[in-house]
């Protein structure tokens, strides 16, 4: 073969595995592409459109040509082509046209098995999809847990602590020179009511377990700076307790006394009244201790705080 047209065809072997490289790699890259879409959004058609605009430019070939060529001449459709040409005694070498054909062959059989595995990994992604959306339909959800029966003990003994002491005048006077309503927060301490878990039913209830929540927004509060230090939170019109408020520790101020107080919180909440108003939620409980329990204690003192 002249030396021009050995270059030629060195040229054109080289372009012809720089573009299988860059179809293999843009399968790999769909594929991953593919997983994370997949596992970021709930819905199977939306992650995998948001594939579609992908750019030609972005997908960069990630498969060396020595590789690419070795894996062709190892297919199965490739095999009798590659012994013929292993087994072609030495001679003068074919024509420049024969090779182009070759090559062409090559190329095209490249382009169907790629075609092939990307039905393949499109069909997988929308399995995924589907199987997460049928687990999301199937698995029981909770968004408004219940107490187990400690738990609700807890839970029923601050109830009471905490209506005896806004049932004291002088708890009461110094709660509406801080700015609350105070008709208004006995009416909303007295309204709340904690659900058993063994009741099946939400309804009459304002209290419950945000630990279980199966609520999106619920566990996405839990991940916060705010939510991980919180013992409870208001959700809506119902008030989220967390394991911090049942995880008592020695401090100057009873377990029983400290939830009390946490829950006459949160029904200021109730009332209208955000943490922003007292100047934090630590200002707050300060406002309700020294209210309703003593001058002489504070946020620091409380039992479930610092869990």
């Amino acid at each position: 073969m002249p030396a021009a047209l050995r270059g030629s065809f060195a040229a054109c072997r080289a372009i012809q595995l720089e573009r299988v490289a860059q179809l293999l790699g843009y399968i790999q890259r769909w594929s991953l592409r593919a997983s994370r879409a997949v596992q970021k959004s709930s819905t199977s058609r939306a992650a995998l459109r948001s594939l579609r605009r992908v750019e030609a430019e972005q997908l960069k070939s990630e498969v060396h040509a020595t590789l690419v060529e070795w894996f062709l001449l190892n297919l199965p459709l490739m095999k009798p082509v590659a012994a013929k040409e292993r087994a072609r005694p030495s001679g003068p070498s074919r024509s420049y046209l024969k090779t182009r054909v070759r090559g062409s062959r090559l190329l095209a059989a490249a382009h169907i098995l790629a075609i092939v595995e990307l039905s393949r990994r499109l069909h997988q992604a929308y399995a995924q999809a589907y199987d997460k959306q049928a687990a999301d339909s199937v698995l029981p959800q909770n968004p408004f847990p219940g107490f187990d029966k400690g738990k609700l003990g807890d839970v029923n003994k601050a109830l009471a602590e905490g209506a005896k002491l806004l049932q004291n005048s002088d708890c009461q006077k110094a709660l509406a020179q801080a700015g609350i309503n105070v008709t208004d927060l006995i009416k909303a301490f007295g309204n709340l009511k904690a659900r058993p878990d063994s009741d099946p039913s939400t309804k009459g209830y304002n209290i419950f377990y945000a630990e279980k929540s199966t609520d999106p927004q619920v566990q996405q509060f839990l991940q916060t700076e705010s939510g991980k230090g919180a013992g409870g939170f208001i959700y809506g019109q119902d008030v989220m307790l967390r394991k911090a408020f049942f995880n008592a520790h020695a401090a100057r101020i009873g377990a029983d006394i400290s939830r009390a107080l946490a829950l006459i919180h949160e029904a200021v909440h109730l009332t209208g009244k955000s943490d922003a108003f007292f100047g934090g939620s630590a200002k707050l409980n300060d406002v309700v201790i020294h209210a309703c329990w003593s001058k002489l204690y504070g946020h620091k003192d409380l039992a479930i705080v610092g869990n």
